[in-house]
């Protein structure tokens, strides 16, 4: 078995819960969202020594996520799906961390690796386009 890079483990350590969290909003089945998590972990660290030398190593980890996490099978409804129709997956998933997670739009630039600047403008195009959208009522 291969040792971890110290680096890696502590971005693990720093990084995993948050992704746990994230993935459980878009997949409503806990261990199979953490399963997904972990199949993504499991990739970055055979591709770690790329990702440093990328430009955005965080960008780069955040991609393999999106991307397990986009690969599931269709299921439940979750929040990230329903805001997922309405937007551009990267605004609804700015959304979600910031209005759901609670995480400030500097961490998210840090999480996502991401410019600040994006990000601001993301969080602003998800909420017009969230209030520019009829109250459905039952």
């Amino acid at each position: 078995m291969r040792e971890l890079a110290p680096a890696f483990t502590a971005y693990c350590a720093l990084q995993a819960e948050i992704y746990r969290r994230f993935a459980r909003l878009h997949i409503a089945d806990r261990e199979r969202a953490d399963a997904a998590v972990e199949r993504c972990l499991a990739e970055a660290a055979t591709a770690w020594h790329h990702i440093l030398s990328s430009p955005r190593p965080a960008a780069a980890v955040w991609q393999i996520l999106t991307r397990h996490l986009a690969n599931q099978p269709p299921g439940t409804a979750t929040l990230a799906r329903v805001l997922r129709a309405r937007m551009t997956a990267p605004t609804a998933d700015i959304l979600l961390l910031h209005h759901v997670l609670h995480l400030s739009p500097a961490q998210i630039a840090d999480l996502t690796g991401t410019d600040p600047a994006t990000i601001t403008c993301r969080l602003r195009a998800g909420q017009r386009s969230l209030a520019a959208t009829p109250a459905r009522t039952s």
